[in-house]
């Protein structure tokens, strides 16, 4: 009996010893490190596969403007003086992209202004519902008719991704003001103020032509126009048509 009661205790402090043993002391320190991975999640929804397809393009139009080789003599105009200017808000829309181009419509409204400026001192002028070109009664230093339109040109357009891109179309506007501007030469050595006179001067309402142009980058081209269109109302004025050619910026 005094033999079992002494094996009972040696295993219970054997035991006891082995739990110590596997129990972590207040001295034992243990690091847990977590680590935790994030999953971002993009969703591509249509109506932002429709707003990448299109963009808003602004232009600057510069360059010059004259009439065809059938105008009469004494319709000649001075090529540094006729200038051609115009602002141009356009929206592009890609209808076809591929790798290495897409094919995209331009369209938008645009504001130009056609500038003819008269050579050897003459004057437009309305005689009895008909337009001529006569010599001026007073030396000028400037002699031109502007014509102010609006525009809504249609463009189709091929952009590669090296940049080149190139395009044709075609544009139909309505005038919205006209003038004639008079600058006499300078009196007693002062500078003459210009005087402009607004009226229609004959002109179609309503002009329409064909466009060209040429460019890279973003914005940058050679643009040539043509208008069949005639300037001058039928019977009112000589069969004129207008053609520009400049920089677009």
């Amino acid at each position: 009996m005094k033999t079992f009661s002494t094996l009972s205790f040696a295993i219970a402090a054997f035991a006891t010893s082995m739990a110590a043993a596997q129990t972590p002391s207040d001295s034992t320190k243990t690091t847990t490190t977590s680590s935790t991975t994030v999953t971002t999640i993009t969703i591509d929804t249509k109506a932002d596969r429709v707003v990448k397809r299109v963009t808003k393009d602004f232009g600057l139009y510069i360059g010059f403007n004259n009439w065809n080789s059938a105008a009469p003599l004494n319709y000649d105009l001075r090529t540094g003086g006729s200038r051609f200017v115009a602002l141009s808000w356009r929206r592009n829309i890609t209808l076809v992209q591929g790798k290495n181009a897409k094919l995209r419509l331009g369209i938008g409204p645009e504001i130009a202004w056609n500038n003819f400026m008269f050579e050897d001192n003459k004057v437009l002028v309305e005689r009895n519902n008909v337009l001529d070109v006569i010599p001026a009664v007073q030396p000028l230093r400037k002699s031109k008719l502007v014509v102010t339109q609006v525009n809504v040109p249609a463009v189709l357009n091929v952009r590669f991704s090296s940049g080149f891109w190139f395009g044709a179309g075609a544009y139909i506007g309505t005038r919205v003001d006209s003038y004639t501007s008079l600058k006499p030469e300078e009196t007693d050595g002062r500078k003459n103020r210009a005087i402009r006179d607004h009226g229609s001067y004959n002109l179609s309402p309503v002009r329409w032509g064909v466009t060209g142009e040429i460019g890279w980058n973003k914005g940058s081209a050679f643009f040539f126009r043509y208008e069949p269109s005639p300037l001058f109302r039928a019977g009112q004025g000589p069969d004129l048509n207008v053609w520009s050619a400049g920089l677009r910026l």
